[in-house]
């Protein structure tokens, strides 16, 4: 091992192996192998110098510990890593450390009068290392392994570069398991637009797949009265009406066998987005799986607020359960239907719906709107995110995120979904944001 460091990027690494400074004369790493989520490890460090520079080291060293514990309590904004360097000039790789203490000799402190001292640090680890943060090209509507940033709106279709999703090769992932994400997302529509909410959704399949199974329009939807019109997705939108007190089937999209061998039973949200809004203050959907003649799964109801410009469905899974995979799957349908408390006359207009993907997913609550220009970053790897005002200073937090972490499938075509909405709960199509992605590549041993 060329490099043994501790400590993390804003305070900034003491290093136990390699370039040391005294007193550090030299650490071994005792590294565990095992298959559980964390193992327990120790590191002995073996001090040279005065008393006081072994003292001064212990205190640095003790430092480092409470930092490792106040993160722990989200008090601090970084974890204490562990830095490792195999060979001169070649990549970091980090592993978090916790529960850290340092035991030495009783005696210990005789031998730091005469210059020198033998400390074992204990810490508990995820069985991981994570590599040096890398920008992964990025593909889709708009261009072609794309790096530096790429254009996404709030929709797909037809259009020339309407996008709402990239997509990133298998062959641009390094990693030995699943590995954190980090991407920046930065609101690029002129003023005076404000952006208040986002949804980022993560699919991975192993075979090669374009976004056409996610996306759903007016001419697939079941049932209901077209309208033409360059405001809609795809330039057109369906109309669908009832008059009834009772839960009332709506529209239905049937799901080829062909594209139920990239949903293979994962987790998913259906997202109605509305063409026009309405001002129902009783209204509630609900989504059922069918085949026909069967309902393979129903959904808890939920209310459709008036005002908003979607319609977020309880999440489904596509096929409600997983498969053996011996022959074609069974085609099946989403089916959608409303509940009117009132009974009467109820309309609702749509151009799109969205199979969101929620496997690996977050929401993006916004405590406050969003300008022209303000960056979102989250990652992944830190389980931290924030704001920046500005692309080097003016950090903050403007969101309240619910989800759990973004991680990349290795040999598989990740795609990434983005939707957002303004500050009247709109989810304008013409929406425009620049995308960043960085991934962490992963390894148990090194």
């Amino acid at each position: 091992m060329f490099e043994i460091a501790i400590g993390d990027p804003h305070a900034g690494y003491t290093v136990l192996q390699g370039a040391v400074s005294p007193p550090v004369f030299k650490s071994t790493a005792f590294f565990v192998a095992g298959s559980g989520l964390f193992v327990k490890e120790h590191l002995e460090i073996q001090l040279k110098g005065t008393s006081a520079q072994i003292s001064a080291f212990l205190s640095a060293l003790e430092t480092i510990i409470t930092r490792a514990a106040l993160y722990d309590a989200f008090t601090y904004a970084s974890p204490q890593y562990l830095r490792f360097q195999q060979a001169a000039g070649g990549p970091y790789y980090l592993t978090p450390i916790s529960q850290a203490f340092i035991e030495s000799n009783p005696a210990g402190y005789l031998h730091q009068q005469a210059g020198s001292r033998l400390v074992i640090l204990h810490y508990t680890r995820p069985n991981y290392f994570d590599g040096p943060k890398t920008e992964l090209p990025l593909s889709g509507r708009a261009g072609t392994n794309v790096t530096g940033g790429y254009p996404l709106l709030n929709h797909t279709d037809s259009g020339v570069n309407h996008g709402s999703t990239v997509v990133i090769d298998p062959g641009n992932i390094a990693s030995a398991f699943p590995a954190p994400m980090r991407f920046e997302l930065t609101f690029s529509t002129p003023a005076p637009a404000l952006n208040k909410d986002l949804f980022v959704g993560l699919f991975s399949h192993p075979a090669s797949y374009s976004d056409v199974p996610f996306f759903v329009y007016y001419s697939a939807l079941n049932g209901g009265s077209a309208t033409a019109d360059g405001a809609a997705i795809e330039g057109s939108y369906k109309t669908f009406s009832w008059t009834s007190a009772a839960w009332e089937p709506i529209t239905y999209y049937a799901v080829s066998p062909a594209d139920m061998v990239y949903f293979q039973g994962s987790s998913f949200r259906p997202i109605f987005h509305l063409f026009s809004t309405h001002a129902y203050t009783d209204l509630y959907f609900r989504v059922q799986v069918e085949r026909p003649n069967e309902v393979l799964f129903v959904s808890e109801p939920v209310r459709s607020p008036p005002g908003f410009g979607y319609l977020m469905l309880p999440p489904i899974n596509l096929p409600p359960n997983f498969l053996l995979g011996e022959v074609a799957p069974s085609s099946f349908r989403i089916s959608l239907y409303g509940y009117r408390e009132s009974g009467a006359l109820t309309s609702i207009t749509t151009d799109c719906l969205t199979i969101f993907p929620l496997g690996s997913a977050a929401s993006f609550y916004g405590l406050y709107n969003l300008p022209v220009g303000y960056t979102l970053v989250d990652d992944s790897h830190r389980n931290r995110f924030n704001i920046r005002t500005t692309a080097g200073s003016g950090e903050s937090v403007s969101h309240a995120r619910v989800g759990g972490p973004l991680m990349l499938m290795p040999a598989h075509y990740n795609r990434i979904f983005v939707y957002g909405t303004d500050e009247t709960n709109l989810m304008p199509i013409s929406r425009a944001y620049d995308i960043k992605v960085f991934y962490y590549p992963r390894v148990r041993l090194i």
